[in-house]
């Protein structure tokens, strides 16, 4: 009985094959480290809008204080109701007595707007955005709520649309409590109290604003525009984003986002900008010497996406055609062959650093659950591989995996009846008495 069973073991080994292969990491070359680059504020980060990529992350996942950044939720959500049909841009608010007392407190941004007059919804969506207008913001949410405190919790919910965790909003404008009548403060909220966010999380929001909202960008990048036109206390509203064409710390390809400060916000500025089809996201929280620079922000996002568009560029790593040691003989159930060579389907192009090495690349390959059987088909895709640089440790902002295809390189026949039946009695056989 013991041989018989050793030899059904060893026919059992011989016929039987499996696909439940691991993730196997395979390093193709090591490389030295990249310098660092490091940017002049207390968070930060760079981002690629197409793929999520992150270029560069300082404290990118401490949540902080994002002062009128939040304004761009407030936006986005005046926007969306326009969209669906729930207000239109030609629709009249009438200015309340707590929008019209952050119209003209001086310690604040913002647009005078007259107690009781009517204004559009597009006048006072263009303030938000270009004047940082707080009255305006406020506005907006008790049009589209009843109230700012349940525009809040509106707010709340479309950031975890976005999943964006742990962040903190209180207000539609941005403001601290302690520049808020106590009357109008977000319930249980106290007097230091005002937003927070981290840089990830802004670069999440900014993300996904221009993904499923981009005709955001046609006011975010207007430099100069009229505010209360007709009414007498008519202005002309700049855009706080300095770096737009025509005003003083003008670069190349800006048209977006939004600033923000306050006391425990410093300066801070999630910014876009597009050159040629590659358009790029940057979050500068609390920049350095916010209290003495008043061009900070913008040159800690000059700096920033210098950096970014100088040493970032996409690459093909890996060519079709490449196989790796753990795909290279994928074992095929009831074939003519008991295995088959994998190889990409495609090539695998990626963000690369300058200087970083093309060759130090992690491959892990993925293989399908279950089995594979013949017959097999060459083209036809087996598994996957997940690609990563070896000197890139930032990832993706919605934890993404650069994953590409597997195919079979030749085609795989289906054995016969006789010999597949054989294989059956063989594995009932060993599984039965092993």
């Amino acid at each position: 009985m013991k041989k018989w069973k050793k030899l059904l073991a060893v026919c059992s080994a011989f016929f039987t094959v499996s696909t439940s292969f691991l993730a196997i990491p395979t390093t193709v070359h090591a490389a030295d480290a990249l310098a660092p680059f490091d940017a002049a504020a207390r968070s930060a980060m760079s981002v690629d809008f197409e793929t999520g990529k992150i270029f560069y992350a300082r404290d990118a996942e401490t949540v902080y204080p994002i002062a009128s950044m939040t304004k761009l939720i407030t936006a986005y959500i005046a926007l969306d109701q326009v969209k669906k049909g729930n207000i239109s841009w030609d629709d009249t608010i009438a200015t309340s007595q707590y929008a019209h007392n952050l119209s003209v407190d001086w310690r604040v941004s913002g647009v005078p707007m007259e107690l009781g007059r009517e204004y559009t919804v597009k006048e006072l969506y263009q303030a938000s955005l270009i004047a940082s207008a707080n009255g305006a913001a406020v506005a907006l949410a008790e049009k589209i709520s009843g109230s700012e405190e349940k525009f809040v919790q509106k707010m709340n919910e479309q950031l975890e649309k976005w999943g964006i965790q742990g962040s903190h909003i209180i207000n539609a404008s941005g403001l601290p409590n302690e520049l808020i009548p106590e009357g109008n403060r977000f319930p249980g909220s106290n007097a230091e109290d005002e937003n927070k966010m981290s840089a990830r999380g802004v670069a999440t929001m900014a993300r996904e604003i221009l993904k499923s909202a981009p005709e955001i960008l046609d006011t975010t990048r207007v430099a100069t525009l009229p505010f209360g036109q007709g009414t007498a206390s008519e202005v002309e509203m700049t855009n706080w984003n300095w770096m737009l064409p025509g005003l003083v710390f003008e670069y190349e390809g800006v048209d977006g986002l939004k600033t923000g400060t306050t006391t425990a916000a410093g300066q801070c500025f999630v910014g876009t900008a597009k050159r040629d089809d590659w358009r790029i996201i940057t979050v500068i929280m609390h920049a350095n010497n916010s209290d003495t620079n008043a061009f900070a922000r913008f040159e800690a996002t000059r700096a920033l996406m210098d950096w970014t568009f100088e040493n970032w560029s996409r690459q093909d790593v890996l060519e079709a055609g490449a196989t790796f040691a753990a795909a290279n003989s994928f074992p095929v159930r009831d074939g003519r062959q008991s295995h088959v060579p994998l190889e990409l389907k495609d090539n695998v192009n990626m963000w690369v650093q300058k200087g970083a090495d093309l060759r130090a690349v992690r491959v892990h390959y993925i293989s399908p659950t279950g089995t594979v059987s013949a017959p097999v088909t060459a083209g036809e895709q087996i598994g996957k591989v997940r690609v990563s640089m070896e000197q890139d440790p930032n990832g993706y902002l919605d934890n993404s995996t650069n994953e590409y295809p597997m195919i079979a390189k030749v085609d795989v026949a289906r054995n016969n009846f006789f010999v597949i039946l054989f294989n059956r009695v063989v594995e009932y056989v060993s599984a039965r008495f092993s």
